[in-house]
């Protein structure tokens, strides 16, 4: 696994039939679910949990923005692969970006199921203002920037 590789965090998830409408396509809801799962995910993987390295200091990541581009629909019982990666950083908000393959879909010239962009902000718990993060938490927000993806090239 490459440098640039080992800054995308790939999340497995099989489609269960209760995630899909009468036709066995996947509704829509169930793709959030999947993408905050594989978020959580990511930060573990970068070695900053949420629970620890933000709620018990006092900070929210908040959900400011969720832009989702659906190309192809997912079934029941499919395989999927959900990979992210920070692909924008600034002191007060940080953008992950989750590209989502069928399972072996994933080759460079793959279209995705859907690749979704969640804007985060960075906010204290306290005043429930936005808080410069990369003053208030160097450490979180230096490895933050350890996993920055420069211009969505993943």
């Amino acid at each position: 696994m490459s440098t640039q590789d080992e800054k995308v965090f790939k999340n497995c998830v099989t489609v269960r039939y209760s995630e899909t409408d009468r036709s066995g396509i996947v509704s829509v809801q169930h793709y959030l679910t999947w993408l905050d799962t594989a978020r959580d995910r990511f930060f573990e993987y970068m070695g900053i949990p949420y629970n620890c390295s933000f709620e018990a200091k006092g900070y929210l990541l908040m959900l400011a923005d969720y832009l989702i581009d659906f190309n192809r629909q997912v079934n029941a019982f499919e395989d999927i692969e959900i990979y992210s990666s920070v692909t924008h950083l600034e002191p007060k908000r940080v953008i992950i970006t989750h590209r989502v393959f069928l399972k072996g879909d994933e080759e460079a010239h793959a279209v995705p199921v859907c690749e979704a962009h969640a804007k985060l902000a960075f906010v204290s718990m306290k005043t429930h203002r936005s808080v410069t993060f990369d003053q208030e938490e160097p450490a979180v927000f230096n490895r933050l920037c350890e996993f920055l993806q420069e211009g969505h090239s993943f």
